[in-house]
C-alpha cells in the first residue's frame, strides 16, 4: 500500500506556549475581532445579492470572481495567495446574521 501524507503526519500532544499561543482564559471578548466599515459590508452585500440572483455551486465561488476594493484595502490590500484560500473575518454577530435567513443547527 503507498505511503500518504497522513502516514507521516504529527500530532502535537502538548500546549502552546509563548505570545504564539491563544488560550481562553487570555483572550478578551473583542480579542481576534474585525468591525468591518459600511464600505466593505456594502461591497459584501452586492455579493450576496449576486450570488442569491445567480448561484454558483460552492467550489466554483473563488475570492477572485469579485472585485472587493474596500475590503482588500481593510485587510491590507494584499490579494488572497490562492483562489482556494477562504478567510472569513470575524464581524459581529449582527452584521453577519444579515446573511442568513434562518440559525444554523
Amino acid at each position: 500500500m503507498p505511503e500518504t501524507v497522513l502516514d507521516k503526519a504529527v500530532v502535537r500532544e502538548g500546549d502552546f506556549a509563548g505570545p504564539i499561543a491563544w488560550r481562553g482564559e487570555t483572550l478578551g471578548a473583542e480579542d481576534g475581532m474585525l468591525r468591518l466599515d459600511r464600505a466593505c459590508l456594502e461591497e459584501l452585500d452586492a455579493v450576496v445579492a449576486e450570488l442569491r440572483a445567480n448561484p454558483l455551486p460552492t467550489l466554483m465561488v473563488t475570492p477572485d470572481l469579485f472585485d472587493l476594493p474596500a475590503c482588500r484595502a481593510f485587510m491590507g490590500g494584499q490579494p488572497p495567495k490562492s483562489t482556494r484560500a477562504r478567510a472569513i473575518p470575524a464581524s459581529p454577530p449582527t452584521a453577519y446574521s444579515r446573511y442568513v435567513s434562518s440559525p444554523s443547527v
